[in-house]
């Protein structure tokens, strides 16, 4: 009988991920764990079957899943999550796209600018408030992801609800962190989750010659500005909710 929640770390992308998982590697087994994006042939449908039979091992997953998985999970469960200031976010998701060929979205943005990729309508799910999308979750209940939608980053159709989301951080997440305040957050995360008193910190992935924020042409930046005015908010609800709780 499991005596602690089940952990879901919610991955949102170019938050914080690397960092994450390979303290995760540190803290627990390796059948203690179940990486959603490094496994070949993982479903959230086998996700949930794992996460509920009796007797399974798992004490914590990592993936790219939305908020409300938990609500096909039988065993108790807490979650945990990174968030990242907005526009960092979308033009760190572009250049890794870039260097990835292997992800389906590839083909569609090899060739733009990155103020073509935020212009582009067809790609708005990963321009547009991605992370309220992820963390409030779809309204009518989880929706099982597809492959093609898991590996594009796209959680669901569903309209990002701030409300939704602030709500979540506040009730369902044991820990919620900044990326950019990442000296700060990973020691008090772990001491929140019960991990070792280690003060090791990774680093992300930075692509080299990765063109600045402040590089971004104005009107680019508007525009960046516009689409995100739900994850520029959640974002400083985030900094508040960590400061509320750790600071002091």
């Amino acid at each position: 009988m499991q005596k602690e929640p089940l952990l879901l770390f919610l991955h949102i992308p170019k938050t914080a991920g690397t960092s994450i998982n390979q303290t995760l590697m540190e803290e627990y087994k390796r059948e203690e764990i179940a990486f959603l994006h490094e496994e070949g042939g993982w479903s959230t449908e086998k996700l949930v079957a794992l996460c509920n039979q009796p007797d399974s091992s798992l004490r914590i997953v990592s993936g790219h899943f939305p908020f409300g998985i938990h609500e096909l999970i039988t065993r108790p469960v807490s979650y945990c999550t990174f968030l990242r200031n907005p526009f960092e976010l979308v033009l760190s998701v572009f250049f890794f796209l870039l260097r990835n060929p292997s992800i389906p979205t590839y083909e569609q943005i090899s060739g733009m600018s990155f103020a073509q990729f935020v212009q582009s309508d067809e790609l708005d799910f990963l321009t547009s408030n991605l992370q309220t999308r992820y963390l409030s979750g779809n309204p009518q209940g989880f929706t099982h992801q597809s492959e093609m939608a898991y590996f594009t980053w796209r959680p669901g159709d569903y309209e990002p609800d701030l409300h939704r989301a602030k709500a979540h951080l506040a009730s369902s997440f044991s820990f919620v962190g900044i990326t950019e305040w990442s000296h700060l957050c990973f020691p008090a995360m772990r001491k929140q989750l019960g991990w070792s008193s280690s003060d090791k910190i990774y680093r992300e992935n930075v692509t080299d010659n990765r063109m600045a924020i402040n590089d971004v042409d104005p009107a680019t930046m508007q525009l960046l500005f516009q689409k995100n005015q739900l994850d520029i908010q959640l974002h400083s609800y985030a900094q508040e909710l960590f400061l509320q709780r750790f600071s002091g």
